[in-house]
This record gives structure tokens, C-alpha cells and sequence, in this order.
């Protein structure tokens, strides 16, 4: 307003609230406040979010709360590290499988686990898990989305040291599953060469059948999955199903070990327990190995 109360240039002096107090900024807008001001009586100050918003209380709140927030579900580190351990075996099994291409290597009759060589050869026991079926990729592209699916969020709920214990163990569990359910009269399945990372993989599952809150899992969905695992061999009879019960069994003992006792005892008791695991298949292997020399057909082949 001018002078003389007639429409004309904006007037300089500050606009007044209706209390009387100058109001700073543009007319019509709010004034903020200071950092350390109350807000108004009967308003609740909420934090801001990372976008600047209000972040709105979601789920309970108080000391168990903001533990839960930080370490996950009944203590479980739920942090976002990258999934190393997994990575790691992934990346080797995909760079074997490439390996696998070139003729003279011959890395599936070298590395793949046979009932018949078990005694003279053990380390197949654990390099069979690196080997792949060929040419079709199918194998080892189903092997790599598994062990990503449940090895990523595995390893991030008990750790990249107890998880390559988990895969080591249960690739060496499947194998000596397939050993013990062997026929030595039958040349079909004692001169059988099983090959892939299933035993593995089906640890891990196991490990997720542990009957504990601590895993933040659709336990039904791990249920099916292994249901539907257990009727493949029906349609497929060239699938390992011995390799899968190995692992799948292997997992779970390990995954009870890791998971079921106190959060402040669980390192010494997976420890003693990987160690009984260890034990018990080398056990099984041995025997095994010596009540399959009673037959001839064995000896000839030692």
C-alpha cells in the first residue's frame, strides 16, 4: 500500500503475526523453527527421515526395539555386508564350469565323486560340489540362483565363517550320503559320477529347517521347496537324490548347532558341533568303504 492507502508498490516493512510479532520470509508462509525450539503444545515432534520428512513410529519402540533395529531378530546380525563367502563360492563354481570346456583338463572324470574311487581318492568328496554337468547350463544356472537365493540371506543371519562351514561340510555330507546308499553288487550305481553343488546347496536349506524364531523365514516355503526337491528324482531319475539328503541332513544338524543354544554359547557349541559332524561322516565313509571290500568286484577296483 502507498502513503495514502491507495493500491501501489508492495510495502518494504515486515508483515506482523497476529500476535504482534514480525514474521521473517515471504507473507503467507509459516515461520520455522530453530533447532532446540518446542514445537507447539499439543504437537509431537517426530525425527525426520533421510528425504526430510517426519518418519511416522513404525512397529514398538523402547530399548528391545532399537536392539531388534540394530542386530535383527533375536540378536542376528542383519547388517548390509555383502554376502562375501557366497560370492566367493559362486565365482569358483562358475569359473570351474567354464574350466570344464577345455577338452584335455577333463576336470569331470577327474573331480567328480564315484563310489568305486572313494578309497584311493577322498578329495573328490569336496571337488564333485565344483563340478557341473555339461553342455547344458541348466545344472549349474539352477545351483548359482540357489546358493544366491539362501546363501545371501544364510550368510548374513549366521555369518560368512559358519556358512562356508555349513557349504564345506554339506557338500562333503551329500557325497557320503551317496557312498553309504551305494550298491556295490550294482555297476549302475557304484560306478555312478555324481557331479554339482546340490549337496551344498540343500545344506543350506537344512540349516533354514532349524526350528528357531532367530531366522526371519517363510518356514512353509522352505517345507515346499523341499517336497518338490524330493519328487524330482521321480521324474528325473538322473538326479543325486542321495547328495540332497546328505546336505539337507548335514544343514540341519549344523543349523541346530549354530542356532538353538544361547546367543553367548553358539560359536563354541557350532565349533564342537562342525567338529562331531566331521567326525561322524568320516566314520560313515570309512565303513562303509570297508564292508564294500567284501565283494570282489570291490577289490578289483582298489
Amino acid at each position: 500500500m502507498t502513503a495514502g492507502g491507495m493500491p501501489g508498490e508492495d510495502d518494504p516493512r515486515t508483515p506482523e503475526t497476529p500476535g504482534g510479532t514480525p514474521q521473517s520470509g515471504p507473507p503467507g508462509v509459516p515461520p520455522s523453527r530453530g533447532e532446540g525450539e518446542n514445537p507447539p503444545p499439543g504437537i509431537d515432534a517426530a525425527p525426520a527421515g533421510p528425504s526430510g520428512r517426519a518418519a511416522a513410529p513404525i512397529g514398538p519402540s523402547g530399548p528391545a526395539a532399537a536392539s531388534v533395529g540394530q542386530t535383527g531378530t533375536r540378536g542376528i546380525d542383519r547388517s548390509a555386508r555383502p554376502p562375501r563367502a557366497t560370492a566367493t563360492f559362486m565365482v569358483l563354481i562358475g569359473a570351474v564350469y567354464l574350466l570344464q570346456f577345455i577338452p584335455p583338463l577333463d576336470l569331470l572324470a577327474r573331480f567328480g565323486f564315484m563310489p568305486a574311487l572313494a578309497a584311493e581318492q577322498p578329495w573328490r568328496t569336496l571337488t564333485h560340489a565344483f563340478i557341473h554337468s555339461q553342455p547344458s547350463p541348466l545344472h549349474v544356472g539352477f545351483n548359482l540362483f540357489a546358493l544366491y537365493f539362501f546363501g545371501s540371506f544364510l550368510e548374513r543371519a549366521i555369518g560368512g565363517v559358519r556358512f562356508a562351514v555349513v557349504y564345506v561340510l554339506g557338500a562333503i555330507g551329500g557325497a557320503v550320503c551317496v557312498l553309504a546308499l551305494a550298491d556295490p553288487t550294482d555297476p549302475t550305481s557304484w560306478f555312478a559320477l555324481h557331479v554339482g553343488a546340490s549337496g551344498a546347496v540343500f545344506a543350506l536349506v537344512g540349516v533354514l529347517l532349524t526350528p528357531t524364531r532367530a531366522l526371519d523365514r517363510n518356514i512353509g516355503g522352505v517345507v515346499v521347496l523341499v517336497a518338490l526337491n524330493a519328487a524330482i528324482p521321480l521324474l528325473e531319475p538322473g538326479i543325486s537324490w542321495e547328495s540332497h539328503l546328505g546336505g539337507l541332513v548335514t544343514g540341519f544338524v549344523l543349523g541346530c548347532a549354530a542356532l538353538l543354544p544361547p546367543p553367548r554359547l553358539r560359536p563354541a557349541v557350532f565349533g564342537a558341533g562342525a567338529v562331531a559332524v566331521l567326525v561322524a561322516l568320516a566314520a560313515i565313509y570309512c565303513a562303509t568303504i570297508l564292508a564294500a571290500m567284501s565283494y570282489p568286484q570291490v577289490l578289483s577296483t582298489l
